[in-house]
């Protein structure tokens, strides 16, 4: 029977930034395609991810999915998992649309810390872009590990007209690159709070009210037979990633098959396997309890949770879901990618086989 560790410590996960913010262009003087450039070239131990580069909610290519492949139907949903999964969100922030992105990331329980928020040096090109609202909810600690960092930065300006009488301001960063003053900014705040080295432990609640930290917790009722389980997103990350050294687990994900299919797939096994370690650790047989997994913070499934983490998988390439052909464009198989092998590998130390003796019964 396969468990997971008690404890463990796991910092090998590849550290994902999500950048989000102004209109997006596939064009290269886009600012969001100029500061993922940068970011590469300077922390290539970055995977940076932008949401419109690789998914819509339509259908697409043979290349990349729909958000709805992977059953994921709102943007608040999307950016919400977005900022649970990520190390970093920088936010390029020019309009009120980006306040209420700036809201939905802090709708859940995302430090501010992880935030970065780039400000043009006038916010009145058009109307007062950051209001006093957003200035009062998100700049008035004085911690800094309690504030969203602000990164003024000075644009280039274009005016775009539709008409004679209506027109747009466009804004760019100066010669379409990172200045020098910017890029030590930014890179301060990529390496500001470090991930922790802290371990992980899997410990028992007993109020069903899950704590603020990266533990796994879980509170059994055993009256009502019912199992709630917390998973911190950097757990979660790390013991998924553990699956992929299994066997059968890869064998399903190799077949051509609908991708909600291989969604539920992964979902169970990680349930079957969580669940099988704290029956072990409780003492409690669990063969009959419902089970519910939620990550820490956000009032999601984890359906959700790893429908999401197959999106930023692939969308950081570190796997592509593949189609098995024009004829049948739904049928996709989960191919891991070179860059993520020696990640799934470091991974396996976070599982553990149990045998059982000839006087002892596994839970399975």
């Amino acid at each position: 029977m396969r468990l997971f560790k008690e404890s463990f410590v796991f910092t090998d996960f590849p550290r994902i930034v999500f950048l989000c913010g102004n209109k997006y262009s596939n064009k290269a003087n886009d600012k969001r395609n100029v500061l993922k450039n940068y970011i590469i070239k300077k922390h290539p131990e970055y995977k940076v991810i932008i949401l419109e580069e690789n998914f819509f909610f339509r259908k697409t290519n043979q290349s990349y999915l729909s958000y709805d492949d992977v059953m994921l139907n709102n943007l608040k949903q999307i950016e919400q998992l977005a900022s649970a999964m990520s190390d970093k969100v920088i936010i390029i922030h020019e309009t009120i649309s980006t306040a209420a992105e700036l809201g939905m990331f802090m709708s859940g329980q995302m430090p501010a810390s992880k935030i970065c928020l780039l400000v043009p040096d006038s916010m009145s090109i058009d109307e007062k872009k950051l209001s006093g609202f957003i200035n009062y909810a998100f700049f008035r600690h004085n911690m800094e590990s309690d504030r969203i960092c602000r990164i003024k930065y000075y644009p280039d300006v274009l005016l775009s007209r539709k008409s004679k009488d209506t027109g747009y301001f466009l804004t760019f960063f100066h010669n379409d690159c990172i200045g020098a003053n910017l890029g030590e900014r930014i890179e301060k705040f990529l390496n500001r709070g470090q991930q922790s080295n802290n371990t992980i432990n899997i410990i028992r609640n007993k109020y069903d009210r899950p704590s603020d930290n990266n533990n796994i917790e879980y509170w059994a009722g055993e009256e009502g037979k019912q199992l709630h389980i917390y998973v911190s997103a950097q757990a979660f990350k790390a013991q998924m990633c553990a699956l992929f050294n299994i066997k059968s687990v890869m064998s399903e994900l190799r077949k051509y098959i609908k991708l909600y299919k291989h969604v539920d797939w992964l979902a169970k096994q990680y349930d079957m396997i969580l669940t099988n370690t704290i029956s072990e650790l409780s003492g409690i047989n669990m063969d009959d309890y419902s089970t519910e997994i939620r990550i820490k913070g956000y009032d999601y499934s984890l359906r959700d949770m790893t429908a999401f983490y197959l999106y930023m998988l692939q969308a950081a390439s570190l796997i592509s879901l593949v189609e098995k052909d024009a004829e049948n464009s739904q049928l996709r198989k989960v191919s891991i990618n070179s860059s993520f092998y020696q990640t799934i590998a470091k991974a396996k130390g976070l599982l553990t086989e149990k045998k059982a003796s000839l006087f002892e019964r596994t839970f399975t």
